[in-house]
This record gives structure tokens, sequence and C-alpha cells, in this order.
């Protein structure tokens, strides 16, 4: 019971991530202590980066049918990976494989909490909105090593075989 609560309460089935109980996320090893007293004083420079690499992602993606995860003109919002919902149509399952065949680290854009098993089974009221956004959004990393004419050429090709 422990692994599980140190692992967010997941556990994978039948190769899926599968939410079967509350979890925590309270390790920060040494070395990750270090590096983080070293990021602290570029805070400002890392934030202002990533927002322009938003930037450029909804430049790209959106004239192609995604749209980005909204969030309020007067957040400072500090990402790490940034979210889309594909285009209408698209197999997002199938858009991720393609891009990891690629080497584009990608994943879902988010869990539905309601409807991972604990919740689910604890209240069983799934929430059709978050159900949706499960299904139809996409997480792209959001750093200074992300090549952008890799990106785009795996993300044409990816969508190119899902249409």
């Amino acid at each position: 019971m422990l692994r599980l609560k140190l692992a967010h309460g997941s556990e994978t089935v039948d190769g899926k991530t599968e939410f079967v109980t509350y979890g925590y996320n309270y390790r920060l090893p040494e070395l990750q202590s270090v590096m983080l007293i070293k990021q602290v004083d570029s805070l400002d420079d890392i934030v202002k980066r990533r927002i322009a690499m938003q930037e450029w992602y909804k430049g790209f993606l959106e004239p192609m049918g995604f749209t980005a995860q909204k969030h309020s003109d007067n957040v400072l919002h500090n990402m790490q990976s940034v979210v889309f919902t594909v285009p209408e149509g698209t197999d997002r399952d199938g858009f991720i494989k393609n891009l990891r065949e690629r080497e584009i680290e990608a994943t879902i854009g988010t869990y539905c909490q309601s409807g991972v098993k604990y919740y689910r089974e604890k209240y069983n009221d799934v929430q059709k909105n978050a159900l949706w956004l499960e299904q139809n959004t996409v997480t792209l990393p959001c750093h200074d090593e992300v090549d952008k004419e890799q990106l785009e050429k795996a993300v044409k090709e990816a969508c190119g075989a899902d249409h």
C-alpha cells in the first residue's frame, strides 16, 4: 500500500496508468534540492522562456485546429509542459504514439479525476467534461531543449497519419 501512496495512488494495469487510491508526492531528493537552489536565481528568466515557448506552440498548432489550455491573463504560469485539445476527428492516442515514435515527449493532457478507479468507485459520478478533456487533450514539452524544427515536422507527420 505504501508503494501506491508514493506513486500518487497509481498503478499500471494493462499498460495504462490507473489511480486506485489517493496518494502523495512529498519526495524531493538532495540532488534535486541543490538544483532547485541554483534555479531560483534564474526563475524569472525560465518562466519568460517557457511562456515564449507556449506562444510558439499556439502560433504553430492553433491554425491546425489545436486549442491551447486557457488561463487568466493576470496569471503568471510557470509551465513545464503545454496542453492542447486535438483537432476534432483526431485519434489522440494515435497522435501521441506517432510523436513518441518520432522521439517527441507527449502524453495525455489531463486525467479525469472523477473517472479514476478510486473516485469512480467512491462517488460513482464521472464528470463528462473532465472525461472529454482526458480523451481529447495532449501534453507537449515546454523547455529549452525542445527542438522546434523536429517537433514541427513530427506534429505535421503525426497529423497527416491521423487525418
